[in-house]
């Protein structure tokens, strides 16, 4: 399943003449990396009271 996402991902920010577009990518990236933390942050806290 990690596999396919990771290469379907890169088929979603084409531009125009099957060009990659990085600014899309990066902008998306950071979302995504903000919520893993916040997820990550959020289980270790709750191990950590359990």
């Amino acid at each position: 399943m990690v596999h396919s996402a990771l290469t379907a991902a890169p088929t979603l920010f084409l531009k125009r003449g099957g060009l990659f577009a990085e600014e899309p990518f990066n902008i998306r990236l950071g979302f995504y990396r903000e919520n893993f933390d916040a997820l990550a942050s959020a289980l270790v806290q709750a191990a950590g009271q359990a």
